[in-house]
């Protein structure tokens, strides 16, 4: 289902400040897979911000994506293989 353009009336008194955390937790381009699991242990967090080597938003990536890429064993063993992590 699609939302629609504009927020439900009892929502337009919201802003992001309200109903997001804080304390942002973001993870690298190119995360270690202890670290995934460490974020989704230690986080009820929805959706995490990617950033580059200098902290720059690059993306995001949801809880559900990475615990899929998780189960799927969809990432490199060797950092010198190169390997698309888009292709399941």
């Amino acid at each position: 289902p699609f939302l629609h353009w504009e927020p439900p009336i009892l929502m337009r008194k919201f802003n992001a400040k309200h109903i997001m955390s804080t304390d942002v937790v973001c993870l690298n381009e190119v995360p270690v897979v202890q670290d995934i699991v460490r974020v989704l242990e230690e986080t009820t967090h929805h959706g995490f911000p990617i950033v580059d080597e200098e902290r720059r938003f690059v993306g995001l990536i949801l809880r559900v994506q990475l615990i899929t890429l998780l189960q799927k064993k969809a990432f490199r063993e060797d950092a010198n293989t190169t390997h698309n992590y888009y292709q399941l």
